[in-house]
């Protein structure tokens, strides 16, 4: 077996619609899809980022963590703080990128990330 691609990322949320806005108005994801009242995706460049309601999935308790590739995380840090959400860490530098972990209103955490542009 030979792994081709990431198709999505999912995490679990109690609250759909809080967490739609929180995505598409606060981190700026565009909505491409909903199912019922249970599951939205939205759409980052083809690739899908979901949330919903799982069976078995407790919100806030994330064991992995979705990765946002932004262009500049210390303009990325600012907004985030101007729409009231305080990132859960500083800012990580290592020699191959930058990161910030963030909070989403469930207490999952996702990451903002920046990789150095290409020379």
């Amino acid at each position: 077996m030979k792994i081709r691609d990431i198709d999505f990322v999912a995490y679990p949320v109690s609250d759909l619609k809080r967490s739609i806005d929180f995505y598409a108005n606060v981190i700026g994801l565009e909505l491409d899809s909903t199912f019922e009242d249970s599951y939205a995706e939205f759409d980052i460049d083809g690739k899908a980022f979901a949330i919903g309601t799982y069976p078995g999935w407790t919100p806030g308790q994330t064991k992995g963590a979705a990765a946002f590739n932004v262009e500049d995380i210390y303009a990325a840090r600012e907004e985030l703080r101007s729409k009231g959400v305080e990132p859960v860490s500083d800012i990580i530098e290592t020699p191959v990128c930058r990161m910030l972990f963030v909070p989403d209103p469930d207490g999952n955490t996702f990451l903002l990330h920046e990789k150095p542009k290409k020379e």
